[in-house]
């Protein structure tokens, strides 16, 4: 052994030694006190201690999983029923819009926003029933 252990060793004999010594000098009265403290506290931590079944955690577990399914499924449904035709259009419009901010050109345009969308949804419109 090396002497940082070796002295480890040695503080904890001793040590031990002094305890065993202080509680053999001890009186039964105190002694008597002490293990009805002890009694005492084992009893109140067997009380506060809470018993969960062990079925619990892997059906909670489950059901995270069960949740987390239908959350995703629910996703993919909608967005995978959406119109095609739509989402193309929403694409091209998103694109279109990039361009006029990315270009350095004047945007005076943008100042009826609302009034082009509309003018651009009615001309797709027409287009598509004549």
């Amino acid at each position: 052994m090396n002497k940082p252990e070796e002295q480890s060793t040695q503080l904890e004999r001793r040590a031990r030694q002094l305890f065993d010594e202080s509680v053999a000098t001890l009186d039964a009265r105190t002694l008597s006190h002490l293990n009805q403290a002890r009694h005492t506290a084992i009893e109140a931590a067997h009380k506060q201690r809470v018993v969960m079944p062990r079925w619990l955690i892997p059906a909670g577990s489950m059901a995270a999983l069960m949740l987390s399914a239908v959350v995703t499924f629910q996703y993919l449904k909608v967005y995978s029923h959406s119109d095609s035709r739509d989402t193309g259009t929403q694409t091209v419009t998103a694109m279109e819009d990039m361009e006029i901010i990315a270009s350095n050109e004047e945007l005076d345009l943008l100042q009826d926003v609302d009034f082009y969308e509309w003018l651009d949804t009615a001309d797709a419109a027409e287009s598509e029933s004549g």
